[in-house]
Parts: C-alpha cells; sequence; structure tokens
C-alpha cells in the first residue's frame, strides 16, 4: 500500500553553542514515497468464528534532504544560519529509520484496538 501526501512538520529554538543566539527553526519535509507491506491472516476463536488479522510488516519512507524546507530566522550570521539549514537536513535523515519504526508501532497499535472491538477473546 502507499500513501501520499504525508510530510514532517515542526518549529522550535535552536541555540547556536558558540554565541548563545537563539534561531527560529521551520521545517516542512514531504515524503516522496510512504510504503506499507501489510500481512493478511485470519484468527479462529474457540467458538469457529472466523476473524482477519492484519499485521504491518514493513514500513519504507523515501525522503529527500534537498527538497525539503528548512528555514531559520533570527539574530546570527546567514552563513551561521545556512549550516544550521545544512545540520537539520542530515539530522532528518538519520532519523528517518526511528519515523518508520514509530509509525509501524502506532498502526500496529490501531490494529490491535480495532481487533479488540470484536466480540471475540
Amino acid at each position: 500500500m502507499e500513501l501520499n501526501n504525508l510530510e514532517f512538520a515542526g518549529a522550535g529554538l535552536i541555540t547556536d553553542p558558540q554565541t548563545g543566539l537563539e534561531e527560529q527553526i521551520t521545517v516542512n519535509a514531504a515524503l516522496d514515497l510512504a510504503q506499507l507491506v501489510l500481512s493478511l491472516d485470519q484468527e479462529i476463536t474457540a467458538d469457529g468464528n472466523l476473524y482477519p488479522k492484519i499485521e504491518v510488516t514493513e514500513i519504507a519512507f523515501t525522503l529527500h534532504p534537498e527538497i525539503f524546507g528548512v528555514s531559520v530566522s533570527g539574530d546570527l550570521p546567514l552563513y551561521r544560519s545556512r549550516e544550521f539549514e545544512a545540520g537539520i537536513r542530515r539530522w532528518m535523515t538519520t532519523q528517518l529509520a526511528q519515523r518508520e519504526h514509530d509509525f509501524r508501532v502506532a498502526l500496529q497499535k490501531s490494529e490491535r484496538e480495532i481487533m479488540a472491538s470484536f466480540a471475540f477473546k
């Protein structure tokens, strides 16, 4: 399954360790591709009822750091702001695997909650 129009977005303050000045950071990173691999299974209850079971087995996000937006505004010189922007892009790329894991865990939790609403034990 593929999902479209997903993005990471956020804002915050970052402090320059050399000068102590704060910069406002805004990030908007659209995912180029979000793919989910679902395994369909079934569960048979003790009384013979058959219920579907969906397992989220894999999630893959594709993100190209050169095309997502990072804006920095504040009192730092422009060259330092550009260094922060590049650092945020590198950080987002390294964090992508963790975001995939978090997304998979949240989907699995949702699936378990949905299945728990059925009247089988």
